[in-house]
């Protein structure tokens, strides 16, 4: 291999190594921000003694979006990330991200069915709510669904559209069913709010199925 040669394959050498470099500080970089707030949250969480309480667990996993697995393996892909940077360089503040993660990914594998619980009310109440306050004003929820097909994820050309809501409805029910059964009963205020979900889908299915509108549909 000629001196050029060999010059330009280790300054290529150099900027891929040096780029690998960069991506994996980067990425940890995108994880200390991604929990920065959360893990203060939590750690003061911890140091009460009222950390399985309602109230405190609802404000704890607000932001958090994905069913319990899927966060759980993030967590655990995200804290396999800073021990690979910690191979190559130590540092306190990454060996305490370590430890928050682990110590969050203990916490929520214990509260798991908790989370998963409050995922489908917050789901819940994001789909119906402005819905069941229509209910409550005895106003039109039919047409305002017809309106805003898309809030309700039902396909503009769907002619069955209203079938296909109270369908939906039946499969968030059914969950709802399922935190009855799994959610322990020192949760009693989960447990109402869950009671309070199922009453007011009833409502609103009843508010359709028993629409001419509703029976029109169901005919064509």
């Amino acid at each position: 291999m000629s001196t050029i040669n060999r010059s330009v394959f280790k300054y290529a050498f150099f900027i891929i190594f040096y780029s690998l470099g960069q991506l994996t500080c980067h990425s940890v970089d995108e994880i200390q921000k991604k929990y920065a707030n959360f893990l203060q949250k939590f750690n003061v969480v911890l140091q009460q003694k009222n950390s399985r309480e309602y109230p405190v667990l609802v404000d704890l996993f607000e932001n958090f979006q994905k069913p319990s697995g899927l966060l759980l393996k993030q967590v655990r892909q995200d804290i396999q990330k800073i021990k690979k940077t910690l191979k190559k360089e130590k540092s306190s503040k990454l060996v305490n991200l370590s430890h928050d993660l682990t110590n969050f990914m203990s916490f929520l594998k214990k509260h798991k069915v908790i989370y998963d619980a409050l995922l489908v009310h917050r789901n819940i109440k994001h789909l119906y709510q402005k819905l069941f306050d229509l209910l409550d004003k005895n106003q039109d929820v039919i047409s305002y669904i017809m309106q805003h097909k898309n809030q309700f994820n039902l396909q503009q050309n769907d002619q069955y559209c209203l079938h296909t809501f109270v369908e939906n409805i039946k499969k968030h029910r059914h969950k709802i069913s399922q935190i009855e059964d799994y959610v322990h009963s020192d949760y009693i205020d989960l447990k109402l709010q869950n009671y309070v979900y199922k009453i007011e889908l009833v409502k609103l299915r009843n508010a359709i199925i028993f629409d001419q509108r509703y029976r029109i549909q169901k005919k064509k």
